[in-house]
């Protein structure tokens, strides 16, 4: 019989991947346009994350 963990694991594996496919379209604009900041991107990841953390 499943746990009842099996479910929050589940939405974790499918937030980190949501996670990592939106990491990799931001590191292949930032390598594909220059007028993408670094900046920009750590901004954006933080407040992602705390917007995550929070719901």
């Amino acid at each position: 019989t499943p746990q009842p963990l099996s479910l929050i694991q589940g939405l974790e594996y499918i937030l980190d991947s949501a996670r990592n496919v939106v990491t990799f379209c931001l590191i292949f604009l930032i390598l594909t346009r220059t007028d993408i900041h670094l900046v920009e991107l750590l901004e954006f990841l933080t407040t992602d994350a705390h917007r995550l953390g929070s719901s």
